[in-house]
């Protein structure tokens, strides 16, 4: 293949993402690192669930401990410390870890839901933040259950002001509006605040010159998924 077409680039990173599994199914962070990172796993599951969607080839012997590995993250039900910018200043709150969430998410998605985890948070939603209450409903529409989405919908367009962390699910505030247009994209195309969101992202990636991987990465996921609905193409 021309090292110029994407699917050499995505058929690359799955190579990587295999060389970086681990014992337990999870994923390093690093390359030779010696035990999985929660954030790490869910997020290189959720590409390959995305690359075997998209139809490149994903074995089952790569994706399926992958998938176990996630579900263990989901009912671990985690919580975290969170740092959130509001009025100006840092606050910090208890919530559920964001890869516990983003783990019911992917599980959802690729038609492995752990729904009594589901409506423990759906039951718990002060432990939920913006993002992570986007991807519990994007969970629940997954898996069938409209009613359960709308209830979890935020009841107006709301951003989520992450402080940027470089650790633990290596947080920010773009990376979590992503995540929430992603979950609208692939639950609600006809939702109103899809274009705010992409309006949110825009103006911030125009008015800053240096975003981390994990921004880069999401961005790129719902623009790109915006793209080819637009076109009606899988490219």
């Amino acid at each position: 293949l021309n090292t110029g077409n994407p699917t050499y680039y995505v058929n690359e990173a799955i190579n990587i993402i295999a060389s970086l599994q681990t014992a337990d199914g999870g994923f390093t962070y690093w390359p030779g690192g010696g035990y999985s990172n929660d954030w790490a796993t869910v997020y290189a599951t959720h590409f390959l669930h995305e690359a075997r969607k998209a139809g490149y080839v994903v074995s089952d012997a790569l994706l399926k401990p992958a998938l176990d590995a996630v579900a263990r993250i989901a009912r671990s039900r985690k919580t975290q410390d969170y740092y959130v910018y509001e009025n100006q200043r840092v606050a910090v709150r208890r919530i559920a870890d964001k890869s516990v969430i983003y783990a019911l998410y992917v599980l959802a998605s690729a038609g492995v839901p752990e729904k009594a985890i589901m409506d423990f948070f759906r039951s718990e939603q002060y432990l939920l933040a913006t993002d992570t209450r986007y991807l519990l409903a994007g969970a629940f529409a997954l898996s069938g259950d409209r009613p359960a989405y709308g209830g979890l919908l935020p009841p107006q367009f709301e951003t989520e002001e992450a402080a940027r962390t470089s650790g633990g699910s290596f947080d920010s505030p773009i990376r979590a509006n992503a995540i929430i247009l992603n979950v609208l994209l692939e639950t609600d195309l006809n939702s109103p605040n899809i274009p705010r969101y992409m309006e949110y992202l825009s103006r911030h990636y125009q008015s800053h010159e240096w975003w981390s991987t994990q921004d880069d990465a999401f961005v790129l996921l719902a623009f790109g998924k915006a793209a080819r609905m637009a076109s009606g193409t899988k490219v």
